[in-house]
Order: C-alpha cells, then sequence, then structure tokens
C-alpha cells in the first residue's frame, strides 16, 4: 500500500527550457533529481527524422541548436517518448519555458503529435471553425435558394397568338 502511496505521489517528469547564447538548453529532471541519458529528439514538424537528436549528461542536461527557431521536442525516458513539445524562439526569448512530460496519458493536454510520415504536408489545414461556417453558410443558400423557388410559382404562361387577317 505504501508503494502504491508512494507511485501516486510521485510527479511527472518536468523539463526546463532555456535560451543561451543561441543554444537550447534542456534540464530534465523527476522528483527533483536529473534524469541522465533521457535521449532528446528536436523534429521541424514535418515528416522525416529528428533535425537533431543527443542525450542528456548526468546533470539531467541538453543542450542543441533549435533550426528554425521552432520545432518539436521529444523526450525519451527509460524507452517511453513524451507527447511532443512545441518550442518556439521570438527575440531572446523561449516558450515554453517549463513543461511537465506527459506521455499519452493526457490528450487534452497534447500539444503536438509526432509527425506522420506518409501525411501529405503540402496540403493546407483549416481550421476546424471557418470548415463549420462555411458548411452553415451552404445550408442557408440552399435553404434561402428553395424559399424563392417555391414563392415564384410557375412561369407566367404566353398569350396565345393573335389570328389577325
Amino acid at each position: 500500500m505504501t508503494c502504491l502511496l508512494l507511485w501516486l505521489a510521485a510527479a511527472d517528469p518536468t523539463v526546463a527550457f532555456t535560451l543561451e547564447e543561441g543554444f537550447v538548453t534542456a534540464l530534465v529532471q523527476k522528483d527533483g533529481q536529473p534524469v541522465a541519458g533521457a535521449i532528446l529528439k528536436v523534429y521541424d514538424g514535418s515528416t522525416g527524422p529528428p533535425l537533431v537528436e543527443g542525450e542528456t549528461d548526468d546533470e539531467g542536461r541538453g543542450v542543441f541548436v533549435l533550426p528554425n527557431r521552432t520545432g518539436l521536442i521529444g523526450i525519451t525516458i527509460q524507452g517511453k517518448e513524451c507527447d511532443l513539445i512545441p518550442v518556439k524562439v521570438t527575440g531572446d526569448t523561449l516558450t515554453p519555458a517549463r513543461v511537465s512530460l506527459t506521455f499519452g496519458t493526457r490528450p487534452c493536454c497534447q500539444v503536438g503529435n509526432k509527425p506522420d510520415r506518409a501525411a501529405n504536408t503540402d496540403a493546407p489545414l483549416t481550421p476546424p471553425y471557418l470548415m463549420y461556417a462555411t458548411l452553415a453558410l451552404a445550408v442557408v443558400v440552399m435553404a434561402v435558394t428553395a424559399v424563392l423557388v417555391a414563392r415564384s410559382g410557375p412561369p407566367p404562361s404566353a398569350p396565345p397568338p393573335s389570328a389577325t387577317p
């Protein structure tokens, strides 16, 4: 029972990101202790292998360059890769600064997915609200058209030709 309570009380691993002279430092910890040997992978958000791959040192630190000042970071601890973390550099600021790692257990909190190698990345993504608004507009246009056609009645008949001698 005590082991179960300790397991439930254990905090999720965390990562703290800092930016120093163009390099991103990731400090990976679990229960306040550094996680040595965690594998860091940096994806660019499209298909393909990671752009950068490395490992944390004995102090739980990993240092890497973030290509294009944005990317998705995957951290593997004990063979399990966390949900990808979108990281972005704006000026001298790196966001997010600190993240609790999740491992597919909290889909509401996932902020990115591992790139799908078979996906067509050239196709633009349509936001859901825009898709629903377009569908609603199409339904309204069809309803208005149906009402106008029903009100117009049959076409007027042409007068019979007059017989003039």
